[in-house]
């Protein structure tokens, strides 16, 4: 069974099983390739999109387009409970240094390095993305969820498979059609099917880092040249606030770096 078949496997297997099905969508290459597979059942699918503060220009226009071209006529919006500046000053400045189970939990207080707050990227993800998600297909009374999650994109997703059950914490079961597809196979789908994208997909389709969902997350380092280059008016309001933040990040870890070498030989 190739990945697109199993896809369409389990999506069939969703509409058979369950009434009140929500979809999960970002807007991105993974739930719009979602998104397309679930024209034939565009009345059955309540769309919901988080439309969070700092996401790329054009991601909600892209997805309005869609929407409309395939004729889905229930799409919800909804908004983080807490903007990314909130975040920052409760937790810190999102690194991917500082782990994080996958649900988002462990983090109660800040971690502090050189007086400055810094967070788990997936406990940011969690509290602005996944959160509201959630609240909102509680609310739906969805029997089941279905999101655009690849094994590819995190090992979490991977140990989950395509088919996670939650009715004991959250009423629905969790879909993942996409679990075996790989950024390859889904940017050749969307290529086949003329699927248009966000405009900032021109650049990110070939970018050798992950690309946050937030234009001035700080999950990685070397996204800053890219928004120097690109989009220099988000680079000069956020730079002066995340460069001390950089610096006392790449200090503790040299000195930690530094520390390891004292460890005894054997």
């Amino acid at each position: 069974m190739t990945p697109l078949e199993h896809a369409e496997f389990i999506i069939t297997k969703i509409m058979s099983l369950h009434e009140r099905i929500v979809m999960w969508c970002s807007g991105g290459k993974d739930s719009l390739t979602l998104l397309h597979l679930l024209r034939q059942w565009t009345n059955r699918v309540c769309v919901l999109f988080n439309d969070v503060d700092g996401e790329w220009p054009g991601v909600r226009e892209n997805l309005e387009q869609c929407l409309q071209q395939w004729s889905f006529p229930d799409a919800r919006v909804i908004h983080p409970f807490i903007t990314y500046d909130e975040y920052v000053a409760r937790y810190g400045y999102p690194m991917e240094i500082v782990p994080s189970v996958m649900d988002g939990t462990g983090l109660e207080s800040p971690f502090y390095v050189g007086g400055h707050k810094v967070s788990s990227w997936v406990h940011c993800t969690v509290q602005r993305f996944v959160l509201p998600l959630l609240a909102a297909s509680v609310e739906l009374k969805a029997d089941a969820v279905v999101t655009g999650s690849r094994a590819s994109d995190a090992p979490a997703f991977g140990r989950m498979g395509a088919i996670l059950d939650s009715r004991a914490n959250s009423g629905f079961i969790r879909y993942n059609p996409l679990i075996q597809w790989t950024a390859d196979e889904v940017y050749a789908y969307i290529d086949t099917h003329g699927i248009p994208l966000p405009p900032h997909y021109a650049w990110k389709r070939k970018a050798t880092y992950d690309v946050p969902d937030c234009m001035a997350c700080t999950w990685f380092p070397q996204h800053w040249a890219v928004l120097k280059a690109r989009y220099p008016a988000v680079y000069a309001a956020h730079w002066p606030k995340v460069a001390p933040v950089y610096a006392a990040v790449a200090q503790h870890l040299t000195d930690y770096q530094a520390s390891l070498k004292t460890l005894p030989e054997e």
